[in-house]
C-alpha cells in the first residue's frame, strides 16, 4: 500500500476513537529515526489558542481589571484582534478609571493617565523642578498643586510655588512681621504673625483677607476647606473662633466648658470638619495611673457630638506637635513627642485619626513607612506621600511612597 492509499484510508475512519487507534498502532512500529522525525515535524507545529482574542469584552474587562492601567496600552501590540477588543471604552475605564474623572473617557484622556500612573509608580516624572535658595526650609506643606514653605531665618515671608504652573510668589504681612503659625488646606493658605493678625489667602487669585484675634485664640490655628479655625486657653475655658472665606466673616465664637479637668493648657490640636460643622479636638489627658489620647468633637452649638478615647499604657504622657492628612479618604496621621518613665528623653511617635468616625484607628500609625515620623519635610499628594531634604542650598525629592493600607507599594 503506497503512502497515497494509506493517508485515504486513515481520513476514512469513522471517529476519533477510530483514527486515535489507527495512531496507537503506527506509533508502536516507529523506530528511532522515524521518531527524531515525528519530534522534528511536531516542533513546527504551534498549538498556540488566542483566549483574550475569543473573550466577549465584558469577561476581557474582568481579565485587565487585576493589571495595572498600561498592560491594556502595551498588549494592543499583541494582534490586530487585541487592539481592536483594547480600544473599547468599557476596558479603558476599567483600567484607568479610579484615576481620572468618570465623566470624561476619551481614549486620548485615558492614554494620559496611564502614562502619568506608570511614571508615578517608576518614580520616572514628567517634569523636574530644581530650586536652588540661600537659606534652608521651615514649615514646608504640599496641598494639591501648591508647594507653601516659610523663609529662614527670619520667618517673614511665606513662599507658594505652583507646581503646575512653575509659578512661584510670596506672601508677607503689613508689616512684614514675623510669621508664627502656617495651616493649609486644598483652597485657602493661612498665617498668623506677631501682632495677632491672621492672614487667608487663596491660591488660585492670590487674594488676601485678614482678621485679628486676642492672643490666647492664636495658640492654634488649622484649616479645612474654606474654614479657618483658631482655638486657646483662657480661664481653664477652651476658646473657639471660626472664620469662613466664602462669607468673609467670623463663622462663630464659642466657649468649651465641658472639657475635662486634665485638659492640657496648651497641648492640644484642632481638626475642622465643615461637612458637619463641627470641630474635632485632640489632646492628651492624664487618667489615674496612665495617660489618654482624647478626642472630643463638638458642634457650632457646643454640643459634644463624640468622645474617643485612645489609652497609653506605656507612655507617661504625649505632647502633640501636629497633624497631616494621610491620603484622601479622611485618615490623618497626628505627629507628637511621646515620653516614657525609663527614658529622660522623648522620641517621635505617629498616631492616625480617622475624622469620619472620630476614632484612633492606629497607634503605630502603619499606613507609612516605619520611619515616617521622625523625619521632616513630609508632605502629601492625594494617595501619595512625598519627603524632602534638603541640603546647603538644594532641595530635592525624594523616593514617593504609596500610603494605601494594602498593597503596601513602593513605587
Amino acid at each position: 500500500m503506497d503512502g497515497a492509499d494509506f493517508s485515504s484510508l486513515f481520513a476514512r475512519k469513522p471517529s476519533n476513537a477510530a483514527r486515535r487507534d489507527a495512531l496507537e498502532g503506527i506509533i508502536s512500529q516507529l523506530t528511532n529515526h522515524e521518531w527524531r522525525y515525528l519530534r522534528d515535524r511536531l516542533a513546527t507545529k504551534s498549538f498556540q489558542f488566542d483566549i483574550i482574542g475569543s473573550l466577549p469584552v465584558e469577561l476581557a474587562v474582568l481579565v485587565f481589571a487585576h493589571l495595572e492601567p498600561s498592560a491594556i496600552y502595551r498588549s494592543r501590540r499583541v494582534s490586530k484582534k487585541w487592539n481592536s477588543l483594547l480600544k473599547s471604552e468599557q476596558l479603558q475605564r476599567a483600567a484607568v478609571g479610579a484615576w481620572m474623572d468618570e465623566s470624561i473617557c476619551d481614549e486620548l484622556t485615558a492614554l494620559r493617565t496611564a502614562q502619568r500612573y506608570v511614571r508615578l509608580r517608576s518614580g520616572r516624572p514628567c517634569h523636574h523642578v530644581s530650586i536652588r535658595m540661600d537659606f534652608h526650609l521651615r514649615n514646608c506643606f504640599l496641598v494639591n498643586d501648591n508647594m507653601v514653605w516659610l523663609s529662614k531665618p527670619d520667618a517673614r515671608e511665606l513662599n507658594i510655588l505652583n507646581l503646575r504652573q512653575g509659578q512661584r510668589w510670596q506672601a508677607r504681612g503689613e508689616a512684614r512681621e514675623i510669621i508664627r503659625r502656617v495651616a493649609t488646606s486644598d483652597r485657602l493658605v493661612s498665617f498668623v504673625t506677631m501682632n495677632n493678625t491672621c492672614y487667608v489667602i487663596d491660591p488660585s487669585t492670590r487674594k488676601r483677607s485678614s482678621f485679628k484675634l486676642p492672643l490666647h485664640l492664636l495658640h492654634q490655628v488649622a484649616c479645612r476647606g474654606s474654614m479657618v479655625a483658631c482655638a486657646g486657653m483662657l480661664d481653664k475655658k477652651l476658646n473657639l473662633y471660626v472664620w469662613d472665606h466664602d462669607t468673609g466673616r467670623g463663622d462663630f465664637e464659642l466657649e468649651v466648658t465641658n472639657i475635662p479637668s486634665s485638659f492640657p493648657p496648651y497641648n492640644f490640636l484642632i481638626l475642622p470638619i465643615p461637612a458637619k460643622r463641627a470641630i474635632s479636638i485632640l489632646s492628651c489627658c492624664r487618667a489615674p495611673g496612665a495617660h489618654h489620647l482624647v478626642c472630643q468633637t463638638i458642634d457650632f452649638t457646643g454640643k459634644q457630638l463624640l468622645k474617643s478615647v485612645l489609652p497609653l499604657p506605656d507612655k507617661t504622657g504625649v505632647h502633640m506637635l501636629d497633624y497631616q492628612p494621610v491620603d484622601t479618604k479622611h485618615r490623618f496621621a497626628i505627629l507628637g513627642l511621646a515620653y516614657v518613665e525609663s527614658s529622660p528623653g522623648s522620641s517621635r511617635i505617629g498616631f492616625e485619626f480617622d475624622d469620619r468616625s472620630m476614632t484612633f484607628t492606629s497607634i503605630q500609625c502603619p499606613s507609612g513607612p516605619r520611619n515616617w515620623v521622625r523625619d521632616y519635610g513630609k508632605m502629601w499628594w492625594r494617595n501619595v506621600s512625598y519627603a524632602l531634604w534638603s541640603s546647603k542650598g538644594n532641595h530635592t525629592w525624594a523616593t514617593p511612597l504609596c500610603r494605601e493600607r494594602t498593597p503596601r507599594t513602593v513605587v
